[in-house]
């Protein structure tokens, strides 16, 4: 049996999988991104969105599902993308001072 489940809002898999939370993550990612991207909102908006709401429903979802940094980072890849975007960065600079609202005062 290789079956999903969800209780009390929480995914778990019986044979331990971590693929079904994996796609589940990225597809909230992408469609935040796809949300937002055609709003008239600020890079400094979209980060407070991104640090407000978003990262706490993906934290509630993978409470009993672990996954590394390279999963969360192409997860999250199309968010990425998009406050480089709204703040006129380019594609490959760095993503460091991205998502610290600080950084944008």
């Amino acid at each position: 049996m290789n079956s999903s489940f969800r209780f009390l809002g929480v995914w778990f898999n019986v044979a331990g999988s971590r693929d079904f939370v994996k796609k589940q993550v990225a597809r909230e990612c992408n469609s935040f991104a796809a949300i937002v991207r055609p709003a008239k909102l600020s890079a400094k908006q979209v980060v407070y969105l991104h640090n407000t709401v978003l990262i706490l429903k993906l934290e509630y979802r993978m409470q009993v599902t672990h996954l590394s940094e390279s999963e969360c980072a192409s997860a999250t890849s199309s968010i990425r993308s998009l406050v480089k975007h709204k703040a006129d960065f380019h594609e490959y600079s760095l993503t460091l001072f991205c998502f610290c609202l600080k950084a944008w005062d």
